[in-house]
């Protein structure tokens, strides 16, 4: 069945969509170009440069994935054809699977964060250890384990909130779309 309403409101969240990915595809990029420095900005020992780097590695690697499976999706969303409810579907759930890998990539890139932390901890900032070690009081325990939580906490509302206004907005005018046809088919 052919869809009663005009190919461009379909396509402009479509487009709004593309738009965000451009943005996001670039920053992703230039991102990557400042952790590749860190290591040169914040002098790090040469055992924990390699370590950095070894991180990196792993990191560039899950990032290409990423960019490459994310440069595709953008390919697709130019040449959807939105002529039928079907494939107004199609797009809505491809948007949903890419929004589910975009959070899955963010959290692998916090956990990498955290290791990168420890190893630094383990072996450029050894008398912080120490410390807590000579003083080893549940508080200071307790301190660190805020600190992380805290940390963790902030940067999974900000991944949830950048996903709303990135994509989710317009992932539910797209549902409204389909909600709309299904209405008007009954």
């Amino acid at each position: 069945m052919h869809l009663p309403l005009t190919t461009a409101a379909a396509c402009q969240p479509l487009n709004k969509i593309r738009k965000n990915m451009r943005e996001e595809g670039g920053l992703q990029v230039i991102g990557l170009c400042f952790l590749s420095m860190l290591p040169r900005i914040f002098t790090l020992s040469p055992m924990a440069t390699i370590g950095y780097y070894s991180l990196y590695a792993v990191l560039v690697a899950i990032c290409g994935y990423y960019l490459y499976k994310f440069y595709r999706f953008y390919q697709q969303l130019s040449t959807a054809d939105l002529s039928t409810r079907e494939h107004l579907y199609s797009t809505y759930y491809e948007i949903k699977v890419h929004i589910e890998m975009y959070r899955s990539y963010t959290y692998i890139i916090l956990v990498m964060m955290l290791g990168f932390a420890t190893l630094y901890g383990l072996i450029d900032a050894p008398f912080l250890l120490k410390r807590i070690e000579e003083k080893l009081r549940i508080n200071a325990v307790l301190g660190i384990a805020a600190f992380f939580v805290t940390v963790v906490t902030l940067l999974a509302v900000a991944t949830e909130c950048t996903l709303e206004s990135y994509y989710g907005k317009y992932l539910k005018e797209i549902r409204r779309q389909i909600t709309d046809l299904t209405t008007d088919e009954k």
